[in-house]
């Protein structure tokens, strides 16, 4: 397993999922974005949408949560992420 693919060094692990499908992977959810906002937040979301159904694919933000981050805002990125997945 890999972690915690951190998108400001350019890691994608949507294309990094298609090139090696049986590596176990977490994290790849920019941070940076979700203290954007509930728009940014979705946008990001829906981003790595395609990975959130697939064997060995662990949704978590690419590192620790920042201070830029506002309770509002990390709530509403988890609960975004748990509608997502328990439609």
């Amino acid at each position: 397993m890999m972690l915690p693919f951190e998108v400001a060094a350019g890691c994608d692990v949507v294309a990094l999922r298609r090139k090696y499908p049986y590596m176990s992977m977490m994290g790849g959810i920019d941070k940076m974005e979700i203290a954007k906002g509930k728009e940014a937040t979705d946008r990001e979301l829906q981003r790595i949408e395609p990975l959130l159904f697939e064997t060995g694919y662990f949704p978590a933000l690419d590192h620790l949560i920042p201070p830029e981050i506002s309770y509002e805002d990390y709530t509403y990125f988890v609960n975004r992420l748990h509608d997502m997945i328990f439609q």
